[in-house]
């Protein structure tokens, strides 16, 4: 609870400072977390590594079936939330699919949606996922110190695999770390795939 409270104090902070200070050269803000992460990816994935050096076959196995299953539930509850989504703010219901789609992964998926779907639905795609990114930051913690893992992993989406990684692997043990590494990388090879898709289904 403390470091949720914490995290959340941090954010605020940010926030306010980037309200405060006078305006800077944007690409060097949005730029900086990315070289920041890159080490502790490296460090994230040698902790992975470890702990999987002397694992067989069958615990592979076991890696990937609960990889499948976490990301069936990912991409279950994603669409749950969009679809109620669609009926609260009165929207289509193939918009709210197509942004819950973008499974954390704002960037591209506002990108899409603002080509095909017109620059509003794109903003909207590009703060939705961007809140569900955050979530993982004030969620985790709590979530993995009651046990419920493989929830903090769905809610990262895409991200699983390398922002939230490292929020994920600080709080969680490296077996759930590597769930959470190959449940991104699926989705990240899916979320170019279904945004469109969801998009084209008619009402």
């Amino acid at each position: 609870m403390k470091m949720t409270l914490l995290i959340i104090g941090v954010l605020i902070l940010g926030i306010i400072t980037g309200i405060v200070l006078p305006q800077i050269d944007f690409d060097l803000i949005a730029n900086g977390p990315k070289y920041l992460l890159y080490p502790i990816l490296i460090l994230a994935g040698m902790e992975i590594g470890f702990f999987n050096k002397k694992a067989d076959l069958k615990f592979f196995l076991s890696l990937m079936r609960d990889t499948l299953l976490v990301m069936l539930g990912t991409i279950a509850g994603s669409y749950f939330g969009g679809m109620l989504a669609s009926l609260v703010f009165n929207m289509q219901l193939n918009q709210g699919l197509a942004i819950a789609s973008g499974f954390t992964w704002y960037s591209l998926s506002g990108v899409i949606l603002s080509e095909i779907a017109g620059a509003k639905i794109g903003a909207v795609a590009f703060v939705a996922n961007v809140l569900r990114e955050s979530l993982v930051f004030l969620f985790v913690p709590y979530l993995c110190q009651k046990n419920f893992t493989h929830g903090s992993i769905s809610i990262a989406g895409a991200s699983s695999m390398d922002v939230s990684l490292t929020v994920i692997s600080r709080y969680a043990d490296p077996r759930i770390a590597g769930i959470s590494f190959l449940h991104g990388t699926i989705l990240t090879f899916l979320v170019p795939v279904l945004v469109p898709l969801m998009y084209s289904i008619q009402g």
